[in-house]
């Protein structure tokens, strides 16, 4: 028996071998998973390794598959047998691999400085995952020390930087990015793929199949969460027939679990609500065209009838239309519309206009466009205006201090994810304030970084950003103003992020007379990509609940599964029983102590019940605002109440006699106020006189400025100046003007947000403002205050310009000069002239934008002038944009050399537009060119995609004897619709040559016009090896392993190059995919390569015009004025189009980038382009 059981294990042992053999080795030392929650962004290393001759140091994603996982092996070091140390830089890899840019030494993986949670590495290797570095060890070696940190590369980017550190003694073999197409989809396994905050804890609340997709949530005083539960949404409305759902979900037993579903409302009118506010037996639906309250008037949870409030609003079935209301401290309700939304009507169907005779749309009624944020009373009267030229800013959010925040997402591609402080009145710079036009028109002194770009952050009269949080999907907003949560989230904006997977709090403080903030997360998807957080509220008892869209994509208003939705909870360790505390709003002081509650829905029974004990309440309320041992937000709310009471006290005496002593309670009310601005925490004052705005600007705006002028502005308050600006806005009484003249002296003009506020309260009253300036003589206007006060005062023209040594208000004070020209054209000429002909060269050359050319012949001085600033430039980009601005001719030898030498530069198309004018000689010059200079030439003409430049290469084809250089040709004319269709016509009359055919066919079958795609199918079929490839189903293909080191290739191969940016380079037609790993899923991604027209982004819905001409434009919108569209075309090309030469402007229902084009790789190309795709984070 023995013998045979040895002889067993012998044969098992043999049985054995190969697995034995492969089985992956296990390292000396792994991590834990290291975030930007870790304390200091690193772990500690120190392993012995004095029985190795080789090590392995190997950086893994950690398990979640996605994230800007830049990683640093700081201070590595080996400890050598005599105790001395040896760097690990100094010693050469043998292999080194990683999972985007590369390994270098002394430097991160993009070859920057490294850097780790704000402090620089001495030395140290930097990579990315996933990522394995080889070494040789030389002999002593006895141990290993390093650090392993996370780069700042990428925790900067607040994409979800995680990694895993570990160091192997044995070849580990190839580390391949985890399958996060393997993640489960079980909501049992959905709080595993979740990190939380380490001072938190994370709860599942409720999931499928009791809620499905929920895109708007709130929580009433009960502790109940109400869903905008979503089916109906885009391409799959009309799928749930009765209607999407309003549900009430309910926790009966505490355990932190729904245990209750009830459905408050089911029908087509909510179908993709997007907002819903709960308020007492109310709710308030922000959904399609309209808002209306759904009303439960005999308490079942059911809705009985519904109240429209608003109508007509635009963006029905759209991301960026109406979002969800707040109930604000004040007793209002704070809303917004991205720029899908129109107008606000009232449930008539009547354009409401607001208290200020501001008309509420953003049609043809600049400055007022794009989106836009408003408050009203809660049963919809009294809209006020407060701020516009949003993109899609999403639900704005407001503090007890009545300070408002919100997000405003970028154009897809462009990494310019902002997050707002709301000044009032301000404009946000979507859009060019006088024009209209889009930020992708060059303009003077345009931004050099995109994102500050995208906001016109350089021009006078735009507000600036708090914070750019790069690409991503931003969605709901709350303030927490609860105590159960760690005190660094107290007052600040907690923000989901669909893109990135991600909620964050935005920790702020104030800066000057604005804010700034750094990011800390909450909540984020790290082992699941579907985690598409959509919205977040605080619960009466202080925690926070979370909703989960829960999806493999976001954006293009897609929406890949409507069979699952999630609800978190996240509270603290030592709060995980679900409990809602009560309050009893039968005496004041309860309902006093109801108002501090952190849930809104509480606050307002709290509020409408002091509503009811009007007087009663006032020692209650000035008890709580007297006491100073409370937090600020708690005296506030009281504050804000006791003025509410003295107003409806006044508006229930409205025969009291006008003049009149004030009564005993008014004269309290001062004294309160006044007492709150000489109160310590500046909070307080910013309260005191947004509370006195609400009490008097509109019945007694004569009260408003006396109290005001009490207030002495000062250089040291900031956020005071800030707010005495905005009162006075719509005031032009002496008093107002002597107030900003005293404003004037004290703002900080470095202080971009005090510059601004003290701009708006003058932009309504510039002469009379000015006017009464020039009689103080004691008031200094400083430079930066002239280039802020030009953009609406013409008389300041002259001035700005030319500002002494202020290097940067040369070029900027221009930009002003250029918004102020859109009304004042012949007093910013004469400016510009004077500028031209005075100042520096740089000055002068940016002053010609705002010159034309008979300006500058007619005038001998001035022609000298440009003939000596011309040849300095000539080569350069600038020399492009002064041909083309002031139709300088006589400089095609240039023109040519430029494209030549800058093929792949925008200001290439640019000039090939400007030779493309003069047919016949662009044509010899191609005739004459060598190949690789005729093939430059023509790649820039086929971007301009204009009629003469397809003129031009029609006539150059047939001459032309070169076979690559008209296969360039063909390339060239497929790019627009009337080259392409040239192409069908000499196929159809046999004059097409043979040896091009194939080239036409690829070509076109690429286009973006799908008419012509289809006419080129039947004309000129694809080769069968290129079209024929039957592509197995989704699921198949998710099960792919996609080799990252070859998909950048299949990105080339499949033509991605045509129409996509990465990293700045290829052609800016599609969406730039800089960033597209951390906005699609892998599942995401495949069907967005597949099926692109199942999600098309906001910003590249295609249009196609024919003009009067019978010219074919098609392209997508980048910019609108009131007469002219600016169109993007295939090649990256901008094409203006003046809509009076339009004859037809039709919408294109799919998508310009066509389908079929992962045909060309075939299925395993395309699983490796997907994995390449998944690394661009």
């Amino acid at each position: 028996m023995r013998i045979f059981r040895l002889s067993m294990k012998l044969i098992l042992l043999t049985l054995l071998a190969p697995a034995l053999a492969l089985a992956a080795p296990k390292p000396l030392f792994q991590s834990k998973l290291i975030t930007d929650k870790t304390p200091n962004h690193s772990v500690e290393i120190d392993v012995d390794v004095s029985q190795a001759k080789e090590m392995f140091l190997v950086v893994t994603d950690g398990g979640n598959g996605f994230g800007a996982d830049w990683a640093d092996w700081a201070e590595p070091r080996l400890i050598m047998a005599d105790g001395s140390e040896k760097k690990l830089t100094e010693i050469e890899w043998k292999s080194a691999t990683s999972g985007w840019a590369g390994v270098r030494v002394n430097s991160n993986t993009k070859g920057d400085q490294l850097r780790s949670a704000g402090q620089a590495i001495e030395y140290g290797i930097g990579t990315h995952a996933n990522s394995v570095i080889a070494f040789n060890l030389p002999a002593g070696a006895k141990r290993f020390k390093a650090r392993g940190a996370l780069d700042e590369g990428g925790t900067k980017q607040g994409g979800g930087t995680s990694v895993e550190f570990r160091v192997y003694t044995e070849n580990p073999g190839p580390i391949q990015a985890s399958a996060e197409g393997g993640a489960s989809h079980e909501a049992a396994d959905s709080l595993e793929q979740l990190t939380v905050h380490p001072e938190l804890t994370v709860q599942l609340f409720a999931s499928e199949p009791m809620m499905l997709s929920p895109s708007s949530i709130d929580i009433d005083h009960r502790g109940r969460v109400w869903v905008c539960e979503v089916v109906n949404y885009r391409k799959h409305n009309g799928e749930r027939k009765e209607g999407d759902r309003i549900l009430i979900l309910e926790d009966t037993d505490g355990d932190a679990k729904a245990d209750k579903s009830t459905v408050f409302h089911q029908g087509a009118d909510v179908n993709s609500a997007h907002g819903i506010c709960v308020l007492g037996n109310r709710a308030l639906i922000s959904c399609g065209d309209d808002v209306f309250w759904l009303i439960d008037d005999n308490g079942d949870d059911k809705a009985d009838r519904k109240e429209l409030m608003f109508t007509k609003i635009g963006g029905a079935q759209h991301d960026h239309g109406i979002h969800a209301f707040h109930f604000g401290p004040d007793g209002r309700l704070y809303f917004n519309f991205g720029n899908a939304g129109k107008q606000l009507c009232d449930k008539a169907g009547n354009l409401i206009t607001d208290i200020h005779g501001v008309k509420c749309t953003n049609q043809n009624n600049r400055p007022y466009q794009q989106g836009m944020v408003f408050r009203c009373e809660l049963d919809g009267s009294n809209v006020e205006v407060l701020a516009w030229n949003f993109r899609n800013n999403w639900e704005v959010a407001v503090d007890s201090f009545g300070t408002m925040w919100q997000s405003d997402n970028d154009d897809d591609g462009n990494k310019g994810v902002r997050i707002n402080y709301v000044m009032e009145f301000g404009n946000y710079g979507y859009s060019d304030e006088m024009t209209g036009e889009g930020w992708q028109i060059p303009r003077i002194g345009i931004e050099s970084e995109i994102p500050q770009r995208h906001w016109h952050q350089n021009d006078p009269g735009v507000v600036p950003n708090v914070l750019i949080t790069g690409a991503g999907s931003p969605t709901g907003m709350q303030i927490y103003e609860g105590g159960l949560l760690p005190k660094i989230f107290l007052g600040q904006p907690i923000h989901c992020d669909a893109g990135p997977n991600v909620v964050r709090a935005y920790v702020t403080q104030p800066d000057g007379a604005g804010y700034k903030a750094e990011i800390t997360n909450i909540l984020e998807g790290t082992k699941n990509r579907w985690f598409r957080p959509s919205d977040v509220a605080v619960a009466p008892d202080g925690s926070l609940i979370i909703a989960d869209w829960y999806d493999p994509g976001v954006g293009g208003h897609g929406m890949g599964d409507v069979t699952r939705g999630r609800l978190f909870r996240v509270t603290t360790k030592a709060a995980e029983k679900y409990q809602s505390p009560g309050f009893k709003l039968e005496t004041p002081e309860g309902a006093v102590s109801a108002l501090m509650s952190p849930n809104e829905e509480q606050r307002y029974l709290a509020w409408k019940a002091l509503e009811k004990f009007g007087k009663q309440s006032v020692a209650a309320l000035e008890k709580a605002f007297n006491d100073t041992r409370l937090p600020a937000h708690y005296r506030a709310r009281a504050l804000w109440a006791l003025e509410s009471t003295y107003a409806l006290q006044r508006v229930s005496s409205p025969n009291a006699a006008p003049n009149t002593e004030p009564p005993a309670d008014q004269l309290k009310l001062e004294t309160t106020l006044a007492a709150a601005l000489a109160d310590p925490d500046s909070n307080i004052h910013i309260t005191a006189i947004r509370a006195a705005r609400q009490l008097w600007q509109q019945k007694q705006p004569e009260k408003l400025i006396e109290f005001l002028s009490k207030v002495s502005p000062s250089s040291q308050a900031p956020e005071l100046n800030r707010e005495l600006s905005l009162a006075i806005r719509f005031d032009s009484s002496d008093q107002a003007n002597a107030l900003w003249n005293r404003l004037t002296s004290s703002t900080n003009d470095h202080d971009r947000w005090a510059l601004e506020a003290w701009g708006i309260s003058q932009d309504l009253h510039a002469e009379s403002r000015w006017a009464a300036l020039q009689k103080a003589a004691d008031v200094k206007v400083t430079d930066l205050e002239n280039w802020r006060a030009a953009l609406h005062h013409p008389a300041q023209a002259t001035s700005v310009g030319l500002m002494g040594a202020n290097d940067v208000l040369k070029v900027h004070g221009l930009r002003a000069l250029q918004l102020l020209s859109f009304k004042h054209r012949e007093e910013v000429s004469k400016a510009a002239l004077t500028i031209f002909l005075k100042a520096d060269a740089d000055t002068a050359l940016a002053a010609t934008a705002l010159l034309d050319r008979n300006t500058i012949t007619s005038n001998p001085e001035a022609k000298a002038r440009l003939d000596s600033l011309l040849k300095p430039v000539i080569g350069k980009p600038e020399f492009i944009d002064l041909v083309q601005r002031l139709n300088l001719t006589g400089f095609e030898q240039e023109l040519v050399d430029y494209i030549t030498a800058h093929p792949d530069a925008v200001e290439s198309v640019t000039a090939a537009k400007l030779l493309a004018a003069n047919v016949g000689r662009t044509v010899a010059f191609l005739t004459k060119a060598d190949t690789a200079s005729a093939k430059k030439l023509i790649a820039a003409l086929g971007k301009v995609s204009d009629r003469p430049s397809v003129a031009v290469l029609n006539q150059a084809f047939w001459p032309e004897k070169r076979d690559d250089v008209r296969r360039s040709m063909i390339e060239a004319l497929a790019l627009s619709s009337e080259g392409g269709r040239s192409i069908l016509r000499w196929q159809g009359e046999g004059k097409l040559p043979e040896n091009v055919k194939t080239t036409a066919a690829v070509a076109l079958s690429r286009s973006t016009d799908g008419g012509l795609r289809d006419q080129a199918s039947k004309d000129l079929p694809l080769p069968a090896a290129l079209g024929a490839e039957k592509f197995p189903p989704l699921a198949d293909l998710m099960k792919l392993t996609g080799d990252a080191a070859k998909g950048q290739a299949m990105f080339m191969q499949a033509g991605c190059v045509a129409c996509h940016q990465v990293k700045g380079q290829f052609i800016n037609f599609g969406p730039d995919l800089t960033q597209i790993g951390n906005k699609l899923s892998k599942d995401g991604l495949f069907t967005a390569i597949l099926y692109p027209s199942a999600a098309v982004e906001h910003s590249f819905g295609g249009l196609n015009l024919t003009t009067k001409e019978g010219q074919i434009v098609m392209g997508y919108v980048i910019s609108e004025t009131g007469d002219e569209l600016t169109l993007r075309v295939n090649g990256g090309a901008t094409m203006p189009v003046k809509k009076s030469a339009i004859t037809k402007k039709e919408e294109m229902k799919d998508s310009l980038m066509p389908p079929g084009l992962a045909a060309a790789i075939g299925p395993q190309g395309l699983a490796d382009l997907v994995a390449w795709l998944q690394t661009l984070k």
